[in-house]
């Protein structure tokens, strides 16, 4: 369940063309499908 909500949001992100998701619920820093995720809320 938690790996289809991680192929969905990587996968759009990355057919937007987008480097950078934004999410909490994703570790900060991983790549997933050549996007990279940041946490607005950390520092």
């Amino acid at each position: 369940m938690l790996r289809d909500l991680v192929e969905r949001e990587t996968g759009s992100a990355k057919e937007l063309g987008c480097e950078t998701l934004y999410s909490e619920e994703l570790n900060p820093g991983q790549t997933y499908g050549g996007v990279g995720v940041s946490n607005p809320f950390l520092g």
